[in-house]
């Protein structure tokens, strides 16, 4: 998301290009034909304050009252540093107050189980949004399992491949084409790639209480690829089953 009224008009610190690739690249990107909107929400270090996610979350909802009726997918690969109800909220409402599908990361704190729960962070811990949480995809036969640094817990809705991923690379990076890196933020945007093709091939309206993320959530759990993940913890002290559901899509030049 990078932020409507933000004077840098450049991707400083690369996360959210890097992201946007994935979600729609015209090489590398899941959803390749879609059209991409930034909305600044972090800074030149990748951080992002709370008032500025919120301000980000407004911008999205003037857009959508400016586009009733358009297909869109909000795709966030950030998360708080503890729970926060208002951001929950925030997302939640964004959720029931447009038909944009609203997408985040699970979180890379996984490697430590104290603090590997998604549902103790934000957006990640909001039942009203599709969390995403890391895998690995594992050649010669192997399993595939769950990357390492990825959060979990039943707060996490599916898993997405999210280590070594093929990334665009920012303007003036070193790299001028293409890199790798690893994390749930790369996760998300696969999902959220998986969400547009979702409604761009089928229509759906949702009604009472249920929202266009409920209506594609259905959808990516039923075509998921279910108990196939390796390396999801069982039930402990710490943190609660996650559900092993893998993203199932097959384009040209992503295969999950």
């Amino acid at each position: 998301m990078e932020k409507a009224d933000s004077p840098i008009m450049v991707d400083v610190n690369g996360h959210g290009t890097r992201c946007a690739s994935v979600a729609a690249g015209a090489n590398i990107g899941v959803a390749q034909g879609a059209t991409v909107e930034s909305i600044r929400v972090a800074g030149s270090d990748g951080l992002a304050a709370a008032d500025d996610v919120l301000a980000g979350l407004d911008d999205v909802q003037r857009w959508w009252n400016n586009n009733p009726g358009s297909k869109c997918v909000v795709s966030y690969s950030l998360i708080s540093t503890s729970f926060s109800t208002t951001l929950n909220y925030a997302f939640g409402n964004l959720s029931a107050n447009t038909d944009c599908v609203v997408v985040v990361a699970a979180g890379n704190q996984g490697a430590d189980i104290s603090m590997a729960d998604a549902c103790n962070y934000s957006p990640s811990g909001s039942p009203d949004v599709i969390t995403v949480g890391g895998s690995r995809n594992r050649m010669n036969g192997a399993s595939d399992d769950r990357i390492g640094i990825s959060n979990y817990g039943p707060c996490v809705d599916i898993y997405a491949p999210a280590r070594n991923i093929d990334l665009a690379a920012p303007s003036g990076s070193s790299n001028s084409n293409y890199l790798r890196s690893s994390g749930t933020s790369f996760a998300t945007p696969a999902v959220a790639g998986a969400a547009a093709m979702i409604l761009s091939t089928t229509s759906l309206t949702p009604t009472g209480s249920e929202t266009m993320t409920d209506l594609v959530l259905d959808i990516l759990i039923a075509t998921s690829a279910k108990d196939k993940l390796t390396s999801l913890p069982a039930s402990n002290a710490a943190v609660l089953p996650s559900n092993n559901r893998l993203l199932n899509v097959v384009s040209n030049t992503y295969y999950a």
